[in-house]
């Protein structure tokens, strides 16, 4: 499809849809860890003789870092929240155990 119609916007956005699909994640970087896959089978596209397919292969890649970054960057800010919130409730039962 890249090689077929690196001109078609429609066409090339299926493909980056398709790519980026997960389907079902588990855990905390569920998602990164799937994008991380989807990065590694990129990968062999670089090697590819027709350039407009490696052309597409590093920029999706590089779109694919931004994703990989910005999820661990969510899922550590989230789970600092609740360890946060987790102390917190801790302290109010401390509070509470010694009244």
């Amino acid at each position: 499809m890249v090689s077929r119609f690196p001109y078609d916007p429609s066409k090339m956005d299926g493909v980056r849809i398709s790519i980026d699909s997960t389907g079902v994640v588990r855990g905390e970087l569920g998602f990164a860890e799937a994008w991380r896959v989807k990065k590694e089978s990129l990968t062999e596209w670089l090697a590819d003789e027709r350039q407009v397919v490696k052309a597409f292969a590093e920029k999706h890649i590089a779109h694919l870092d931004l994703m990989i970054a910005s999820e661990q960057r969510r899922a550590e800010a989230e789970r600092e929240m609740r360890k946060m919130s987790y102390d917190e409730d801790d302290d109010k039962s401390d509070e509470k155990s010694l009244k």
